[in-house]
């Protein structure tokens, strides 16, 4: 699957921060955070490498393509480290503390060692995700390692992110009337992991995919458009006008034909199915047997070491199910984890402010 984990970012909100930057071919050439700056970019905004590594800058040594706002970036960065006097400040034990989080969290899956691990995090792969989107020829070309063992590895962490992907895209959609858990995999086979990618998605390959009539698809992105507060897309009005017409043409036919008659009366009270008994479906469906048809993905015991992770995080106070998922992808699976963990190096490969993980430290201490 080659999806979402690293969404398309607009270029006014490409402002204030660290990272660099790289085309998304599988989204119209859109801008995305990429793993880090190129040497190419390094060596064109005429900066010293060693002090970028001392800052902890990432540093994405595979890839070869060069940006101009990336060289920019980088000029701006070493600005700020110079006047700032940050340069002064030894990294040497953070750049540790973040290789043995990532190596911890690569080795969760179980055909990866721990010698394997440390040569992927010098390749540049920091991430289950990061190791999901790579391309097994390239990989094992860069790093000199054998194909087939590389294939395994990518096969792997894509079961596990694979497994993360719908139970997240399941809690964001379920919000909509309608969307069932045995339809989470297909719509994201189709790129729809959120609100947003609903409302914008072709009705007509969505209902294709999900082997469903498309007034259903139609009613989701109505409803997804009035939570998110903006106009349904006009593919969708002309829909709706053609899907009109052809309710016209049955009605007529109904005061025609019993037997219609009797089709549509059944459909009617399928639809009119209690909104709080369909809910009550969806929740049922997230903890019992239809759980099975994402589980079945993979056989892979990582995810009852994922789920066990996000058990024990969520137990402490102000930490929701998407922090703990956060947490989980920067190498933290326990409360322990949490309270031993560098806040910078931590905000840095989580996402996650400083002054939040303070916090969350503080009250997981309490309960250790």
């Amino acid at each position: 699957m080659k999806g979402k984990s690293e969404p398309a970012i607009s270029e006014e909100k490409m402002t204030n921060i660290v990272a660099a930057y790289v085309r998304s071919p599988s989204r119209s050439q859109k801008w995305r955070i990429g793993k880090g700056f190129s040497l190419k970019e390094i060596r064109a905004a005429d900066v010293p490498i060693d002090d970028l590594r001392r800052a902890g800058i990432p540093i994405d040594k595979r890839r070869k393509s060069l940006h101009q706002k990336n060289v920019e970036e980088l000029g701006r960065i070493y600005r700020e480290l110079v006047a700032t006097g940050a340069l002064a400040i030894p990294s040497i034990e953070i750049e540790k503390t973040h290789k043995a989080q990532v190596i911890k969290h690569l080795r969760k899956l179980p055909e990866i060692s721990k010698n394997d691990a440390e040569i992927l995090f010098e390749g540049g792969i920091y991430s289950i995700s990061h190791l999901a989107e790579e391309d097994p020829k390239t990989l094992a070309k860069d790093l000199d390692l054998d194909v087939k063992k590389v294939e395994k590895w990518i096969e792997s962490a894509k079961s596990v992110k694979r497994i993360i992907d719908a139970k997240a895209t399941f809690k964001k959609l379920s919000k909509i009337s309608g969307i069932k858990k045995k339809y989470i995999l297909d719509l994201i086979d189709l790129g729809i992991y959120s609100i947003d990618d609903l409302i914008n998605a072709n009705p007509e390959k969505v209902a294709e995919k999900l082997d469903i009539d498309i007034d259903e698809v139609i009613y989701w992105i109505e409803q997804a458009s009035k939570i998110k507060g903006v106009e349904i897309p006009e593919a969708v009005i002309e829909q709706t006008k053609i899907l009109s017409k052809k309710k016209k043409m049955e009605e007529t036919i109904e005061e025609e034909t019993e037997y219609i008659e009797e089709e549509i009366e059944g459909a009617k009270e399928e639809l009119e199915e209690p909104e709080k008994e369909i809910k009550e479906g969806l929740k049922e469906e997230l903890v019992s047997e239809e759980v099975e048809e994402v589980e079945s993905i993979s056989e892979e015991p990582e995810e009852d070491v994922i789920l066990k992770a996000e058990e024990e995080l969520l137990k402490c106070k102000g930490i929701g199910k998407k922090i703990a998922q956060k947490l989980i992808d920067a190498g933290i699976f326990s409360l322990k984890e949490l309270i031993e963990a560098d806040l910078e190096e931590l905000a840095k490969s989580s996402g996650i402010t400083k002054q939040k993980l303070k916090k969350f430290q503080e009250e997981a201490e309490k309960m250790v």
